[in-house]
């Protein structure tokens, strides 16, 4: 064997071993906040059982409750079903206790309900879903009518978390205006939370004049609510619109309007870092 030649192979296979680097491991992509989770709100229904207007109805109804983006035709983007407390005609419920409601939903322009009963068909014309309120300062500056009771208020931790607590305080002052959703998120963050449509009104029945001219002629944010011909007439002439009491671009959470705190009743309260400001 040549001695020669067995050197020079095995200075060769050194000099590679030496030159080889160790491939590097992939460097990990730099960790990123998680992202911000998105607000939590349900869709209170108040109102006399779908398909329904007998005040003397009594029990607990299967109710298939559907959200579409369209008053007729196309499929539903949004359903679940709830067992709802009827009491002298009436429920109240919150939609989105059973499936969360996506806050892609609540920020479309056009939101319509569609429920069906018992399994039976759904109920036409579909509900219109809407975020605010309006006064006129002539109609609000009308008598009163007699106030309809509620027989069955929502309940619930369920319903706590997705919605105002009945009778929340209302605060006085309107904050600046803005989109629905940024008028969400800062009230929650306060400790607070956006009015329920009917303590906002209940509020506006005993405000002075210079109060309800303050307040009238505008919109203003208010949590998600149902609305109803039938069973909010003594809203429908405060309520300004064209369809159901609506006027659907007005309505549209992309626009700019002001809202006001609702802080929590007493012996309730939100989840929040912040204390409300008084």
């Amino acid at each position: 064997m040549n001695t020669n030649w067995t050197c020079v192979a095995l200075a060769s296979i050194v000099v590679s071993l030496c030159a080889w680097e160790r491939p590097q491991q992939p460097t990990a992509p730099p960790a990123t906040a998680p992202a911000a989770a998105e607000p939590n709100v349900g869709v209170r229904f108040e109102g006399f059982l779908p398909g329904s207007h007998d005040e003397k109805l009594q029990g607990e109804f299967a109710v298939d409750f559907r959200i579409y983006l369209s008053p007729q035709g196309g499929d539903a983007i949004w359903s679940e079903s709830q067992r709802v407390k009827v009491v002298d005609g009436r429920m109240d419920v919150v939609l989105g206790a059973v499936k969360p409601i996506p806050m892609s939903i609540h920020e479309a322009t056009f939101k319509f309900l569609g429920a069906a009963v018992g399994g039976a068909r759904e109920v036409y014309p579909r509900f219109t879903i809407v975020n605010t309120v309006f006064v006129s300062l002539e109609e609000a500056l009308r008598p009163p009518s007699e106030a309809r009771p509620i027989a069955a208020r929502r309940t619930g931790a369920a319903a706590g978390e997705l919605y105002a607590a009945p009778g929340a305080k209302i605060a006085a002052h309107t904050e600046t205006a803005c989109t629905w959703k940024q008028a969400l998120v800062a009230a929650r963050k306060a400790g607070a939370d956006l009015p329920d449509y009917q303590d906002w009104y209940a509020v506006l029945a005993h405000c002075t004049k210079d109060e309800i001219t303050e307040r009238s002629g505008h919109y203003e944010w208010v949590l998600p609510w149902v609305y109803d011909t039938a069973s909010h007439g003594d809203y429908n002439r405060l309520f300004r619109g064209r369809f159901q009491g609506c006027d659907y671009m007005d309505l549209s959470p992309g626009n700019a309007y002001v809202y006001r705190c609702a802080s929590p009743a007493e012996g309730e309260s939100k989840k929040s870092e912040t204390p409300i400001k008084k």
